[in-house]
């Protein structure tokens, strides 16, 4: 067993979006990934990650919000409402 682990390609390892940030990786839109998840893909030109959005509610504009289901849905929601 050991010597699996020894002969197994380098793991991956997650980053978080502040790290990177901070580490100067440019920063793209805020989009939808492969899976349907939404957020930022941040690179560095030979490296790059995809930052997934950690909320379940977003600001859209000044009258507008969108609920972020767990499936990556989103529904509009009415802020004077809300």
């Amino acid at each position: 067993m050991v010597i699996g682990f020894a002969v197994m390609p380098g793991i991956a390892q997650a980053e978080s979006f502040s790290k990177l940030a901070g580490q100067n990786y440019a920063i793209g839109k805020f989009s939808e990934g492969k899976a349907g998840g939404y957020g930022w893909v941040v690179s560095n030109g030979s490296k790059r990650f995809f930052c997934r959005l950690d909320a379940s509610l977003a600001y859209v504009n000044k009258n507008k919000m969108v609920s972020i289901l767990s499936s990556g849905r989103l529904i509009k929601v009415d802020h004077a409402t809300f």
